[in-house]
């Protein structure tokens, strides 16, 4: 699992009152996005349901901004020290 603090609007659209302008490579830009957190998990295919429904039980809130999951598929999962494959990988 990884935990990143992250920055992006959807929804919500972003700042709106005292927009930040920023200048970045020579440009002037308006920065509109909001602090947000990225989890990324690989779980096995059984778990998957099962821990969609403890997100949304523990996360959702009901308003704009409670996010979004994304499903990938993985083709292989590798440990580099013992060469562990799939599952056992995990």
């Amino acid at each position: 699992m990884t935990v990143a603090t992250i920055m992006g609007c959807g929804a919500q659209k972003g700042i709106v009152d005292g927009d930040v302008v920023r200048v970045i490579k020579g440009y002037k830009t308006t920065i509109n996005l909001l602090p947000k957190i990225k989890i990324e998990a690989v779980v096995p295919d059984e778990s998957v349901e099962d821990i969609i429904l403890k997100i949304q039980e523990k996360c959702s809130s009901d308003h704009v901004g409670d996010g979004k999951i994304f499903i990938h598929n993985i083709e292989e999962a590798i440990r580099i020290r013992t060469g562990e494959r799939g599952d056992k990988a995990l």
